[in-house]
């Protein structure tokens, strides 16, 4: 069974996660809600990854950071879903991850 199926189907439907998917472009309820993107001007901190001017100004861009488009599935980054259902996911896994 993909882990996507397992996941709708042994975790996210039992917490009454319904937008959470790793391939936006097959659930339209996800795609349809994914936020554009925007960048700070002047570059990024190559070292930090942060923007090199804080303050610079915001430019919103067509890019999306992830490929949309991916054919396998990394469980610890590349899902999509709505803030809702996000919290719903870390506040259940919460009480596992105190003894980490």
């Amino acid at each position: 069974m993909p882990l996507e199926n397992y996941l709708e189907k042994n975790v996210w439907g039992r917490l009454g996660i319904k937008s959470m998917t790793f391939h936006p472009n097959t659930k339209p309820v996800c795609l349809d809600k994914l936020t554009d993107m925007s960048i700070r001007s002047e570059g990024m901190n190559p070292i930090f990854g942060v923007p090199a001017d804080p303050d610079g100004k915001v430019d919103n861009i067509d890019d999306r950071i992830w490929n949309l488009e991916t054919m396998g599935i990394s469980a610890g980054a590349g899902g999509y879903g709505n803030l809702v259902d996000y919290q719903r996911s870390c506040k259940a896994s919460a009480p596992m991850m105190r003894n980490c």
